[in-house]
């Protein structure tokens, strides 16, 4: 069986969506500077409670962190319950706290993921220092298990809502793009936060958003509170995380431009950009694709228009498309571009040269990130 390797050091694990891992763990290293370990569906690294709050609250491409409790081996369900029992569990649960299990068993002698989830809730029920679930109206601490070659790993979830929720969204459209896989578009553009940013088919004004949090050093996750927060090892922790109440100064003109044929999609991305703190870096204006002009100076043309199971018919997926290439070549000559589509057959009725075609996921599919130069 293991363990955490030091009271002052914790391993975790941060998810990542499909095909981020190697950016989330350039990220992870930006921000806490320490050596990271890339596997398939995330990153694992170690690093103090402290640290591990940072990341939580500014990391924009992770899902959530995971922290390990720890690992032995179990074939059967009663062993399975005894080696939770004896694992340490008092950094991570206040008295009563209520829990939610979440198991995963494969290739092992325990297959039943229900059974085993249940197995972990017993356990920490007989530790005494965790409620009934459900008894209290706080969110319940997630509790995972990974059962693999019957070798079983125990994590707490540090994060709580993932971490695509900034909390600045209250205003929505069908089908937004998240917050994540957003700020990973504009990472893998290469889009630098000196150049204007520009989203034809805004939407709910994601994209715009998370370019101007960037430009005005907004931390992704100010606007939320995390699980570890509640933990008993968080006692003592004082951490400054009062920036969002700071004066703003706002630049001269804006940096970050939105446009969108519904009026109604602009007034909530208005709204949202008010939420984020970033308004003044940001205009949203009612546009078609058709009537689009280029603002002063370059930048980046980003954009994810809707198609398929996003709204409308394959028709009208295929006229947005050809519509965006033949005004982006007329009128966004040295621009560069960053296109989102579900394959590359719709992609190339833009008409516009890729440099590279880049697979993510998007909500479980399969989509393409298309990127190049205009003219």
């Amino acid at each position: 069986m293991s363990t955490p390797c030091s009271p002052s050091l914790y391993q975790v694990f941060a998810v990542a969506a499909v095909g981020l891992e190697t950016l989330v763990a350039n990220e992870i290293r930006s921000i806490a500077g320490v050596p990271t370990t890339v596997i398939p569906g995330g990153v694992a690294f170690e690093v103090s409670l402290a640290t591990l709050f940072q990341l939580n609250r500014t990391s924009r491409l992770a899902t959530r962190f995971l922290v390990r409790v720890g690992s032995f081996r179990a074939r059967a369900l009663g062993e399975l319950k005894r080696k939770v029992v004896s694992l340490d569990w008092r950094p991570f649960l206040e008295p009563n706290r209520s829990i939610s299990v979440v198991a995963a068993c494969h290739k092992s002698r325990i297959y039943h993921s229900g059974a085993a989830q249940q197995r972990v809730a017993e356990a920490l029920a007989e530790l005494g220092n965790t409620g009934p679930v459900g008894t209290e109206s706080a969110e319940p601490q997630k509790i995972y298990l990974r059962i693999f070659h019957d070798e079983c790993t125990m994590s707490v979830d540090s994060t709580g809502d993932r971490l695509h929720l900034r909390g600045y969204r209250q205003n929505g459209g069908t089908a937004p793009i998240r917050e994540t896989l957003a700020a990973a578009v504009l990472s893998l553009s290469d889009w630098d936060k000196s150049q204007i940013l520009l989203d034809p088919m805004c939407g709910s004004g994601t994209f715009v958003i998370e370019a101007a949090s960037v430009i005005a050093n907004r931390d992704s996750g100010e606007l939320r509170d995390f699980a570890m927060m509640r933990w008993p090892a968080w006692t003592g922790i004082h951490i400054v995380t009062d920036r969002c109440e700071q004066p703003i100064l706002y630049p001269e003109r804006p940096q970050c431009f939105g446009y969108d044929a519904d009026a109604a999609m602009i007034t909530k991305s208005v709204k949202n950009a008010e939420n984020a703190a970033v308004s003044g870096w940001c205009q949203f204006s009612v546009g078609n694709i058709r009537d689009l002009y280029p603002p002063d100076g370059s930048g980046l043309i980003v954009c994810n228009p809707p198609y398929g199971w996003r709204l409308g018919s394959a028709a009208d997926a295929a006229h947005t498309y050809t519509t965006l290439g033949c005004t982006l070549a007329q009128r966004f000559g040295g621009w560069s571009y960053a296109i989102l589509a579900p394959n590359a057959e719709l992609f190339r009725l833009t008409r516009l040269r890729s440099s590279q075609i880049i697979q993510l996921h998007n909500g479980g599919r399969r989509i393409i990130l298309a990127k190049g130069r205009i003219g």
